[in-house]
């Protein structure tokens, strides 16, 4: 396994408990398999909200650099993903 961590804004749908990590430490800290990608972080963290759908659209940084959701996630890495809104 390897660890990320996750700073992403809308982490704040979190369940009560690891709402009050990511609000105590500002990021989540989580394991994973090595060789998952972006898109299969997305997955396994279903609590993030997105809807599979809405998974393509996802801007993700990877230590402050942008990445398609086909990243291999690294030891260390931080993770931040946001979702393109619209105002009408």
């Amino acid at each position: 396994m390897i660890t990320v961590k996750i700073k992403s804004f809308f982490a704040v749908s979190l369940p009560d408990d690891l709402r009050s990590q990511f609000i105590k430490d500002h990021f989540l800290t989580v394991e994973v398999a090595p060789g998952t990608t972006i898109e299969g972080l997305l997955k396994k963290l279903p609590w993030l909200g997105l809807a599979e759908s809405f998974q393509s659209m996802v801007i993700a940084y990877i230590n402050g650099q942008r990445e398609t959701v086909n990243y291999v996630l690294q030891p260390g890495d931080v993770v931040d993903l946001h979702v393109p809104t619209a105002g009408g």
